[in-house]
């Protein structure tokens, strides 16, 4: 029978409350810390990255970078006056879709957790 319990894994050594686990099978791509688990049955140790917090961060960037971009261009267009300047009449319509990116970012990085 299989049992999965909390560790972290630092220079390839997966340590599991607080105890070095020697013997370890590690299944990640990367190389730098990381929080997972420890899959242990009879005979095999094998150690599962969690990359949630990775894709948090990502989706925090990506949901930050559209929000400045949103706020860009609507101050561009707010400051396009005068005679033979105005914003794109599509503007209002692509701002609107651009955050509703951010908001279906922010449903994503909700459901991770």
């Amino acid at each position: 029978m299989s049992k999965a319990i909390e560790a972290t894994c630092v220079g390839g050594v997966v340590t599991a409350a607080e105890v070095a686990v020697p013997d370890v099978n590690i299944l990640s791509a990367g190389v730098g810390e990381s929080e997972g688990l420890l899959i242990l049955d009879e005979t095999d140790a094998t150690y599962i990255t969690s990359n949630a917090e990775d894709i948090e961060s990502a989706i925090d960037d990506i949901a930050s970078a559209l929000n400045t971009i949103a706020s860009t261009l609507t101050a561009i267009a707010a400051n396009m006056v005068g005679a033979g300047t105005s914003p794109p009449p599509s503007l209002p319509s692509n701002v609107t879709e651009i955050l509703s990116k951010v908001t279906s970012l922010n449903l994503l990085k909700e459901s991770l957790k």
